[in-house]
């Protein structure tokens, strides 16, 4: 029988299971050669390090959560269901969102770094249409709607809340009105001092 030729992909397909199983930290050399069923020697034919590799997974991981957001979401009510789906996510894979927002990442050191890497910028602009405000007021509107999801859902992956479905919908409705209230009576205030 001949040998099974090892690709990169194979190599990464096989770290983005391990880390869904068992988390980014066992994802080494060894174990995804015994799971693939050949010697190191093959991935480090494609990687120089396990960095170079780790990079790559994070980046197959990044890929992971935004085919899931989509399949997940609904498109009638994007924006709201897309935070519903980042918790489902946290739900049902733990460990990646533990490796895409739990861990330090260098790129990201502000809440702008969040928003300008890690969020879609078609939803800000869906937002300021749907709810005809400003695309400043919809980038803050979508960055608070992320912080407190992202809060919720870190919550639920540490295990420190259990919270049911319906009760998850109510907050995350309550906080967007209260948001999006929030923009809209800031917005009344400042055009009655315009007239005073």
């Amino acid at each position: 029988m001949p040998k099974q030729r090892i690709t990169k992909e194979m190599i990464l397909d096989t770290a983005l299971t391990l880390t869904r199983e068992q988390g980014f930290e066992h994802v080494i050399t060894k174990e995804i050669a015994e799971r693939i069923g050949c010697s190191v020697q093959p991935i480090y034919s494609y990687y120089r390090n396990m960095e170079e590799l780790k990079r790559d997974l994070f980046h197959r991981a990044v890929l992971f959560y935004g085919d899931f957001i989509t399949r997940t979401a609904r498109v009638e009510k994007s924006f709201r269901s897309v935070g519903y789906a980042q918790i489902q996510f946290a739900r049902e894979e733990p460990h990646l969102f533990w490796l895409l927002f739990m861990m330090k990442q260098d790129s990201l050191n502000s809440f702008e770094d969040i928003y300008e890497k890690r969020s879609n910028k078609k939803v800000t602009e869906q937002i300021a249409e749907v709810y005809q405000i400003t695309q400043d007021q919809a980038k803050a509107l979508h960055l608070n709607m992320l912080i407190y999801t992202h809060g919720i859902s870190s919550m639920l992956v540490t295990n420190s809340v259990q919270l049911e479905d319906v009760e998850i919908h109510s907050m995350l409705d309550a906080a967007f009105d209260a948001f999006l209230g929030k923009i809209r009576y800031k917005t009344v205030s400042e055009k009655e001092k315009d007239y005073e």
